[in-house]
């Protein structure tokens, strides 16, 4: 399932293009992630953006993950770097055997 939401900013708010291809990166690496660990049926994707923030959630309804704040493999060492590089946070929510969330805040930056 994918969920679409549009704020009222949505029109005024923009990136740059080192923001679009980090949180997209970010994206693909927790898609590639799910795929190949979570085991899951299904998969939420949300972008919300505000004035003040662009904020990606994905969920999965997949095994979860043992210590959701490990960055030993790769992927999510490639997620805390990328997420730092454009002064955003990340932080993961899993609950063995039902899900992971993955919520990344990124700062609206003036162009």
């Amino acid at each position: 399932k994918i969920k679409y939401y549009q704020s009222s900013a949505a029109d005024t708010v923009s990136m740059t293009n080192e923001v679009k291809l980090n949180v997209f990166r970010i994206f693909q690496e927790l898609i590639t992630n799910t795929l190949k660990h979570a085991q899951a049926t299904e998969l939420k994707v949300q972008l919300r953006c505000t004035l003040k923030y662009s904020v990606l959630i994905i969920e999965d309804n997949g095994v979860g993950l043992q210590h959701a704040d490990d960055t030993a493999g790769i992927g999510l060492r490639n997620i805390a770097f990328r997420t730092d590089t454009i002064n955003g946070k990340f932080k993961f929510k899993t609950a063995l055997g039902r899900f992971t969330r993955c919520i990344v805040f990124v700062p609206q930056t003036k162009l």
